[in-house]
């Protein structure tokens, strides 16, 4: 009985981390308990499941709503931004300007697709 209890906490607990790397998790994206990155969602539901497994399903909503709306604002400001210097784009995540070439965003700390 043990044994399959641990299995299902394994297995939710790499669920929920392979779930918020796809909705986005981010930290500052939402204020309060639940402002983790997934590798944090995937620790805390592995050593408290009790409590993060729960917590996580609470929190997916907000977390992909807002991750969402800042995708679409990111996505209207720069149809409507100003034209940015030769070399530098907008961060999907916090619409700030970065290098092309840039992996990692120098404002919010989130991964980014190189271009260049």
């Amino acid at each position: 009985m043990g044994i399959i209890i641990g299995l299902v906490v394994v297995a939710t607990s790499i669920w929920v981390w392979v779930d918020a790397r796809g909705i986005g998790a981010r930290r500052g994206l939402i204020r309060g308990l639940g402002n983790m990155w997934p590798f944090e969602w995937f620790l805390c539901c592995l050593l408290l499941w009790i409590i993060g497994f729960p917590l996580y399903l609470v929190k997916r909503g907000k977390i992909k709503s807002t991750m969402q709306a800042a995708r679409e604002l990111v996505a209207a400001s720069s149809a409507s931004a100003p034209a940015l210097p030769q070399g530098q784009r907008l961060c999907p995540f916090c619409a700030e300007p970065i290098r092309v070439e840039a992996i990692k965003c120098k404002h919010c700390g989130s991964k980014v697709e190189a271009l260049a």
